[in-house]
């Protein structure tokens, strides 16, 4: 089980084909995707950090598999505020950043979306 931040962060540095059939994600980190019968590798977003932030955010996330992705961030009303990528992507782990200095304080959701799996953490902005 990867239960815990450093579970999840070997789970997907060590495991990059990794299923998340048992793996339960906390720290806003949410995830929803297809069940098949086959247990296929999926993408895992792992972590925005510093969360709360005042200016830029890592955002760290992992493929399993190359896949077309769409990295982006909305505001709790569900508008699209900033694409950070869009297109395909190689399998191992990412890095992107995003500068949250142009948003007013609140909180913001990155998602990243394939293969009909989205995957979504929250972000708090303090100004």
């Amino acid at each position: 089980m990867c239960n815990s931040y450093h579970q999840r962060v070997l789970c997907a540095s060590t495991t990059l084909a990794l299923s998340l059939a048992g793996c339960q994600y906390a720290h806003g980190v949410a995830y929803r995707w297809p069940v098949d019968s086959t247990q296929r590798a999926v993408p895992l977003l792992m972590a925005a950090r510093p969360n709360p932030c005042r200016s830029l955010v890592d955002i760290d996330w992992a493929l399993a598999n190359a896949s077309v992705v769409d990295l982006s961030v909305f505001d709790v009303q569900g508008r699209r505020l900033q694409t950070l990528i869009t297109g395909p992507q190689a399998p191992g782990t990412h890095v992107t950043f995003w500068d949250s200095r142009g948003v007013p304080a609140g909180t913001y959701i990155v998602r990243l979306r394939l293969d009909g799996a989205l995957f979504e953490t929250k972000i708090i902005c303090l100004r």
